[in-house]
């Protein structure tokens, strides 16, 4: 790197940081590898684990978010209870509305 810089013309000695665009270009070569390299492997570790998570499922004729859903389904309680008939104010603001 530093000899690439201290590059100055055929048949010459080098001169001390002639050429300084060069480390600018090897700054951000090294960048722009060291974010595909990082990126290349965290696309192979989501990978795996996917490929991890779906053989669980193989055997099963349910995919993995109906299985979640089915197994939460008897924790749930509803909030509130759930009655055909409607309060009086309810009921009122209803009638004038419609």
């Amino acid at each position: 790197m530093h000899r690439s810089i201290d590059s100055f013309a055929e048949n010459h000695g080098p001169v001390s940081n002639h050429r300084p665009a060069v480390a600018v270009f090897y700054f951000v070569y090294i960048i722009v590898i060291a974010f595909f390299m990082v990126n290349i492997f965290v696309g192979f570790v989501i990978v795996t684990f996917q490929k991890e998570g779906e053989q669980e499922y193989k055997n099963c004729e349910l995919d993995k978010n109906q299985v979640r859903y089915s197994s939460s389904c008897p924790t749930l309680s509803p909030l509130s209870s759930h009655s055909a008939r409607l309060d009086n104010l309810t009921h009122c603001l209803m009638i004038l509305l419609v």
